[in-house]
């Protein structure tokens, strides 16, 4: 089983992946239970509101990759956000016009039918989960973190993914 947090950064998807873990290994303690998170950190190339489209390539690419990986070793596996939230940073670097350039097109497309291989999203909104802390990494700005919540929203609204509210 794969489960996956979902929504703009600082909103404790992070924390709640580690807790999710926990929670499932008490409740199967016969099963193995692991996370994935912050691949975003391990990415060479810029990333935030100076990412590139290479920059989001790595990260969808080194996230499938070990998605695949962790999904082969453990029985549950639980993911601090999902490959549309990688697509929603793209689309905004792109300049966030109302429709997709084919480079975010055919990125959405391969996420679409990625996001079929989580069986289950928790939706992580900005306004229940203020996380936003200033920690070297993350973007500041206010105003970015609600676009990037908006486009994720859109995303998924677009294909009627299922969206669980945490």
């Amino acid at each position: 089983m794969k489960i996956a947090y979902s929504g703009t950064y600082g909103t404790g998807k992070t924390y709640s992946t580690y807790m999710k873990a926990v929670e499932l290994k008490k409740e199967n303690p016969e099963k193995e239970v692991g996370s994935l998170v912050n691949v975003e950190r391990e990415c060479p190339l810029p990333i935030n509101k100076n990412t590139t489209f290479e920059s989001q390539m790595w990260i969808f690419a080194r996230k499938v990759q070990e998605e695949i990986r962790l999904a082969n070793i453990y029985d549950f596996l639980v993911c601090d956000c999902t490959v549309m939230d990688v697509v929603a940073y793209t689309w905004l670097a792109k300049g966030n016009n109302s429709s997709p350039d084919e480079d975010v097109q055919r990125m959405l497309n391969l996420a679409h039918a990625w996001v079929r291989t989580y069986d289950r999203i928790l939706w992580k909104s900005s306004r229940n989960n203020d996380w936003h802390n200033l920690d070297g990494t993350r973007e500041l700005d206010p105003d970015f973190r609600l676009q990037v919540e908006g486009k994720i929203r859109e995303l998924y609204c677009r294909e009627n993914h299922i969206l669980e509210i945490e």
